[in-house]
């Protein structure tokens, strides 16, 4: 009678324990399937979809996870962490900041470094853009990803005046004119070519950008600098005044150019009135306002030339230059 009792017993215990392995196995291969799904998804960039699959093969995991769903719990946690920073989620820098952590694939945790950057991008942390992108490997993202890697990581390179890096960053871009990124490349190039004084080279840039919408009440002002610099007044006239009364941007600065440039030439008639404008509007240096007295001196206006000159002369500003001179001389010949 024991005997057929243990019999029972073993067998009720063989039969749960057969039952609890289908159980774990139909979960294991449920779990797998959403994967697959959510895997597929993920690669025509149905992010939300995709989301809810992984999710839902979290859930299925087998608890507590053996060696093979630790992978894929890694795996799944790497994709539903991407998934909701392509969706700009508030959680993506938490989940991304986890899987960096606690990820097991090394060249995910590099993706990953690359989606966290872009969020840091987002917030202008741009400091934080550039020391996640030394960790993350370019070759492993796809074709979009990497021109917005290229992008951003040249832009975060330039706002902390790493000029060279970002140059080198943004020049694989100038070769796909129909890249998301082209003019954005073009612009910045240009940039840095104007901050390095290398003016012709920053002219051909901003001209090929100056009708794109992003830039083109930037690049009036910008053209007019250059122009300036080469000391080519003419053209900063020719070009910067007529676009004056249909310019958004930069109109004061832009004004004041085109008055130094008549006042370059000798034509203190036309320089006043900019040059007085802009001196109204603005803390001016004491060159500037030596600049104003001048033009005032050659057009008559004596009075305020010698309200301005003794401004200077009296040592208001804190200069050790010729102009503290010539201010000087002007006021003695003026009175």
């Amino acid at each position: 009678m024991r005997d057929k009792a243990n019999y029972f017993l073993t067998l009720f215990l063989f039969i749960g324990t057969i039952q609890l392995l289908a159980q774990q196995t139909l979960q294991f291969t449920e779990d797998f399937i959403d994967y697959k799904k959510g895997l597929a998804l993920f690669e025509k960039d149905e992010f939300p979809a995709a989301k809810v699959h992984f999710d839902r093969a979290l859930d299925l995991l087998p608890k507590p996870a053996g060696r093979n769903s630790k992978l894929i719990e890694s795996e799944l946690n790497y994709y539903t962490a991407v998934c909701v920073a392509k969706l700009n989620y508030p959680i993506a820098e938490e989940k991304l900041n986890h899987y960096i952590q606690n990820g097991l694939s090394a060249d995910h945790v590099k993706s990953a470094h690359f989606f966290l950057g872009s969020i840091y991008f987002k917030q202008g942390q741009y400091s934080k853009v550039v020391e996640n992108f030394k960790k993350a490997d370019v070759t492993l993202l796809s074709r979009k990803d990497r021109e917005t890697y290229q992008f951003q990581y040249e832009y975060s390179l330039f706002v902390t005046n790493n000029h060279a890096e970002a140059q080198k960053f943004l020049k694989p871009l100038l070769s796909n004119q129909k890249g998301n990124y082209y003019h954005d490349a073009v612009y910045y190039i240009a940039l840095i070519d104007f901050k390095n004084k290398e003016y012709e080279d920053a002219e051909k840039g901003f001209l090929k950008v100056e009708n794109v919408d992003k830039y083109r009440y930037q690049i009036p002002f910008l053209l007019s600098q250059v122009y300036y610099q080469q000391k080519q007044y003419n053209k900063v006239i020719s070009y910067a005044e007529p676009k004056l009364a249909f310019s958004d941007q930069n109109v004061e600065q832009m004004s004041h150019i085109v008055g130094q440039s008549y006042f370059e030439l000798g034509n203190y008639a036309k320089a006043i009135g900019y040059l007085e404008s802009f001196l109204e509007n603005k803390r001016v240096t004491p060159e500037e306002m030596y600049q104003v007295a001048f033009a005032q001196y050659k057009t008559g206006k004596y009075k305020e030339a010698i309200v301005n000159l003794k401004g200077i002369a009296i040592g208001r500003w804190r200069i050790g230059s010729k102009c503290l001179v010539c201010a000087r001389r002007l006021l003695f010949e003026i009175e």
